[in-house]
């Protein structure tokens, strides 16, 4: 198992300074770190899958992580396909970064 510690930030500055052709956005900020984190745990083997216990975000191929993973895939083919498992503390939609 494999696992990784997400601490929550807080912008103190943010500056959007342009557009990029795949429609995000250049960025320019200060940040500091919270001391509040989500949990990401990685166990190899078996499809792609996630679990977590914030009932509220979804565990099917729309959520970040499975995306990031299955796009990662494609540009590393012998990466190894595996389980997530998400602890969430950091409040999604709180302006911490915890979405």
């Amino acid at each position: 198992m494999i696992f990784e510690i997400a601490h929550a930030k807080l912008n103190l500055s943010l500056q959007v300074t342009g557009k990029r052709a795949d429609g995000f956005h250049e960025l320019i900020s200060l940040v500091a770190l919270v001391d509040v984190a989500d949990r990401l745990e990685f166990e190899v083997g078996g499809p792609w899958k996630l679990t977590t216990d914030d009932v509220a975000l979804p565990t099917d191929g729309t959520n970040l992580i499975l995306k990031a993973a299955t796009a990662f895939q494609k540009h590393c083919p012998n990466v190894s396909t595996g389980a997530f498992k998400l602890e969430k503390k950091i409040p999604s939609g709180a302006g911490l970064g915890g979405g």
